[in-house]
């Protein structure tokens, strides 16, 4: 079966040069973890007396790097949508086979960047899932609250938050025996918190 696949940084197809460059792309998903991909690609001297691939615009941090796949027949599907996080560059001795390698998570990242304290009344833990997401500006998926726990009440007992939102998130499911997670739909950038 035929497929292609097209890379977008910040919503934006990349230079179509980049292709011919790439060694390795892997995108991995995990039903516990974020997603994440790692990217390789060969680096060189340039004219100027910089490195190549090292500074250029899809590769600089917290870039948004997303990877959507055409397979043969179907229509094109977002397997990956995120922040570049960190680079690796490997030197090896006289430059022939230099490489840097590109990491980064899924958008699942921004919600980990600050630890929250709250006090959750009045609500299920779909309908918590869904508030934290919509903050981030992420769709819903309407099965969030299918299945849901009861409703937490100030007479009963309230939900209370001590860690950042994916964290929080994380906990609620695997205490009710769910699932969380970020993810694009057929389109880069249109994200979707599933819980």
């Amino acid at each position: 079966m035929a497929h292609s696949f097209q890379m977008l940084v910040g919503g934006k197809p990349v230079d179509p040069a980049l292709y011919g460059a790439i060694e390795m792309l892997e995108v991995e998903e995990n039903a516990d973890v974020p997603g994440a991909l790692r990217l390789t690609v060969p680096v060189a001297r340039t004219a100027t007396g910089d490195l190549s691939m090292v500074n250029d615009p899809p590769f600089q941090p917290f870039a948004n790097l997303a990877v959507v796949v055409t397979a043969e027949g179907k229509s094109p599907e977002c397997i990956f949508d995120g922040y570049v996080l960190s680079q690796k560059l490997e030197l090896d001795q006289g430059a022939t086979s230099a490489k840097v390698i590109v990491f980064a998570q899924d958008a699942s990242w921004l919600m980990n960047l600050e630890e929250k304290v709250t006090e959750w009344t009045d609500v299920t833990d779909g309908q918590t899932a869904n508030s934290i997401f919509e903050d981030y500006g992420f769709a819903t998926a309407k099965e969030n609250t299918e299945h849901d726990s009861g409703r937490h009440t100030e007479s009963n007992h309230t939900l209370m938050q001590r860690s950042s939102d994916i964290q929080f998130l994380q906990q609620l499911a695997r205490r009710s025996g769910k699932l969380c997670r970020v993810a694009c739909g057929s389109t880069a950038g249109k994200r979707t918190g599933y819980f």
